[in-house]
């Protein structure tokens, strides 16, 4: 069983509960076998956690990345097939980020499978700037402050995933 921390502000106090919830946390195993790596908005549907194919909140219900045989999915890009939920349907949205030690130093955001590898990010302020730590072979991206690249999933460790739990006002 997961035990999810979900804080909101309201009215100028925070508020703090914690969910324990088995049917969540099968559900979040069953989208870690099929996505590999959770990272982003993803919302509880029937179920199950389907990852959000946009990040924003539209009046008719929120696209989600789906199989391209399920019913109504429609191809958004090549490889990518969507389906819109009503909002009526989400039982939970929630955000997830993933991380995990590099064998160098460095703390990686993962940000999906690659094969039997997975591609990642490593960012300035997590690292204290501490160039060393970068696996080898990543990219700087220009005018940003982060690298990116491929690591293969036996150089890391200590993986931890976040779950932050969004209000359902909208829902």
């Amino acid at each position: 069983m997961v035990r999810i921390s979900s804080t909101s502000r309201r009215g100028g106090h925070t508020l703090t509960r914690v969910i324990d919830n088995a049917a969540f946390d099968a559900a979040r195993r069953r989208a870690t076998a099929r996505d590999g790596v959770l990272t982003g908005q993803y919302v509880l549907v029937d179920g199950e956690l389907l990852a959000q194919a946009y990040g924003c909140w539209e009046p008719d219900g929120v696209h989600v990345v789906v199989n391209a045989d399920s019913p109504g999915a429609v191809q958004d890009r090549p490889g990518r097939w969507i389906v819109q939920v009503p909002h009526e349907r989400i039982a939970m949205s929630v955000s997830f980020t993933t991380q995990a030690r590099h064998r160098a130093g460095g703390m990686l955001e993962l940000t999906a499978r690659d094969g039997d590898a997975v591609r990642a990010t490593w960012w300035r302020g997590p690292n204290h700037s501490d160039s060393r730590s970068i696996p080898d072979g990543f990219m700087w991206e220009k005018n940003d402050d982060y690298y990116y690249g491929t690591v293969g999933w036996g150089d890391l460790d200590d993986l931890t995933v976040s779950v932050e739990v969004h209000s359902s006002d909208r829902t």
